[in-house]
């Protein structure tokens, strides 16, 4: 399979990009169902970064965080 570092870091430098990244917001919707926790939680991360651009994801990440367990861990 795919080392799921790759995924993690593609999704940390989109959210240190911040609103820049908005082009990326269906990429990041996809890394919401990714095998690896660590990859969700940082697309997660990225699209609250992103901002309002982000819109478009809000329904996948509300299906995350309400998903029992969690996909994406609740703090």
């Amino acid at each position: 399979g795919r080392d799921p570092r790759v995924g993690v870091e593609a999704a940390g430098v989109l959210a240190r990009m911040g609103p820049e990244a908005k082009d990326a917001v269906p990429d990041l919707t996809r890394l919401l169902d990714d095998e690896d926790e660590a990859t969700r939680k940082m697309a997660a991360r990225a699209l609250g970064r992103i901002g309002p651009d982000a819109a478009a994801a809000v329904p996948a990440l509300m299906r995350t965080l309400l998903e029992e367990p969690p996909a994406v861990p609740r703090r």
